[in-house]
């Protein structure tokens, strides 16, 4: 069973790499590094770190998958599952049914707003579930990379190095009240999406392999 579990984690691993690397090329190549200042973009490249460093360590300790890297691969399915949440119930409304068609399907927003995000629901409850016990302190550190983001997008937009880039972030172009209500949503929905695919985790994972910290 373990060496089962650890194939099907190479594989998915392996697919999440893949698709990230497709679609934050795409998106640089068409519309240039300014791409890196989106959520998405760093959400795909952060979870495709931790996939590679879950495939290395596998290889390094032959067969035990470490916590530390299981950990920081929920922390990403948390940004993942937030851009597909956002993307979906905030942006996609507002350009109507063809927006949404197009957010979730145009170049590499195919690959950063759908296939990556399936990709990466289907290896946390497939795979990681099924190896590690998730302590529920993670649904605070699921939320940690959205609120560095926040501070650090909110201070540039005030000092006007960048505009937005999505929105809601427009902070000279809407009340004060709007912007904090906005993060206060954004957070709360971080929150929420840690907190489910937490319970998820406990519900379903019953511990089939040990796995250690180091």
């Amino acid at each position: 069973m373990e060496k089962e579990n650890n194939k099907k984690a190479w594989i998915i691993n392996s697919i999440i790499i893949l698709f990230s690397t497709i679609g934050t090329i795409w998106e640089i190549w068409e519309n240039g590094w300014g791409m890196l200042r989106y959520y998405t973009v760093d959400s795909n490249i952060f979870i495709a770190i931790c996939c590679f460093l879950d495939i290395f360590w596998q290889r390094q300790e032959k067969k035990e998958r470490v916590i530390w890297i299981k950990n920081l691969k929920y922390i990403a399915t948390c940004c993942m599952m937030l851009t597909f949440f956002v993307v979906v119930f905030i942006l996609a409304p507002m350009g109507g049914v063809a927006g949404l068609i197009q957010i979730l399907t145009e170049g590499g927003l195919l690959f950063h707003h759908t296939l990556c995000p399936i990709a990466a629901i289907i290896s946390y409850y497939r795979v990681d579930c099924k190896q590690f016990e998730l302590k529920k302190y993670m649904t605070y550190l699921g939320m940690v990379p959205t609120v560095f983001y926040a501070i650090v997008v909110v201070i540039l937009n005030i000092k006007k190095k960048i505009h937005g880039p999505y929105p809601f972030l427009y902070v000279y172009e809407q009340d004060i009240w709007v912007s904090v209500m906005w993060i206060l949503v954004i957070l709360g929905l971080a929150y929420v999406i840690g907190w489910i695919l937490w319970k998820g985790c406990y519900l379903i994972g019953k511990n089939e392999v040990k796995c250690s910290y180091f």
